[in-house]
């Protein structure tokens, strides 16, 4: 059996009485990207042993949800030190999603803060909170880079303040 294929649990006895059955778990934990597979092999004193079950899967990459999907920031105050506020990151896989970076792409008026931990765990969340200090009397747009092993990395949300 591949190592991406791990026994979990057996109840089968030493000795199987005729018409009974039993159950073997098995988990699986791709490695890699793409259909997996594997064989489970059953020695015992069958005419046909050892019995195989073929065992498949296929490693997929997980998936982020952020909420909001833009930041707009209205009328701040030229003067004022900044005004904040946050994307929710939502993990929707069963797998940790790694993050590496969060940036901000074209606009130095904006600054990111990470609540968010380097390893995200399956279905768990974080926060990112995003400052917008302007400096100019314009409309300054700008995205949100988050690089990280989710599909569609690296995420780009779009921000903008006036």
């Amino acid at each position: 059996m591949s190592s991406e294929f791990v026994i979990t649990s057996n109840t089968c006895p030493e000795s199987l009485a005729p018409g009974k059955s039993c159950k073997i778990g098995v988990s699986f934990a791709p490695g890699e990207l793409g259909q997996r597979g594997g064989t489970l092999k059953i020695v015992d004193n069958a005419r046909n042993s050892p019995q195989r079950v073929k065992l498949g899967g296929a490693g997929v990459r997980p998936r982020l949800k952020f909420r909001p999907k833009a930041i707009v920031f209205h009328a701040v105050p030229f003067d004022r030190s900044g005004v904040s506020k946050d994307i929710e990151v939502i993990n929707l896989s069963e797998a940790p999603v790694q993050i590496d970076n969060v940036s901000i792409v074209g606009s130095s008026d904006f600054s990111v803060t990470s609540g968010c931990p380097q390893q995200l765990l399956a279905l768990a969340q974080c926060s990112l909170t995003v400052t917008f200090t302007p400096t100019k009397f314009r409309l300054q747009r700008a995205r949100l880079k988050i690089k990280d092993s989710a599909l569609g990395s690296p995420q780009h949300i779009p921000l903008s303040g006036e």
